[in-house]
């Protein structure tokens, strides 16, 4: 009503096993690359050399978000061929390293 941005509630979807499996790995963008691993049912992310990590929480199927990012994936076929991040008002795009 006054304008303010409206205060986003995270949800904390149970994650299905496939999905942390499928959505593992590394992950390259103009800004660098960033590692997805699942830790205790949860899907983590780790920016390689520094020590910057945390929680992604899952909001529906292959859309998770933390304090200030969301992050959405496509998946074909069981695999993830990219993902789309939006983060502080920036949106972003990284595609997944081949292994």
């Amino acid at each position: 009503m006054l304008g303010l941005p409206e205060e986003k509630i995270l949800r904390d979807l149970p994650v299905p096993k496939e999905e942390l499996t499928a959505l593992a790995g590394t992950y390259d963008s103009d800004e660098g690359p960033v590692e997805q691993f699942a830790r205790d049912g949860k899907q983590h992310y780790r920016l390689p050399g520094t020590p910057i990590e945390g929680v992604l929480l899952r909001q529906a199927a292959n859309v998770y978000a933390g304090d200030t990012s969301e992050i959405h994936y496509l998946v074909r076929p069981g695999h993830p061929t990219w993902a789309i991040v939006y983060n502080g008002g920036l949106m972003m795009d990284a595609k997944p390293r081949i292994k």
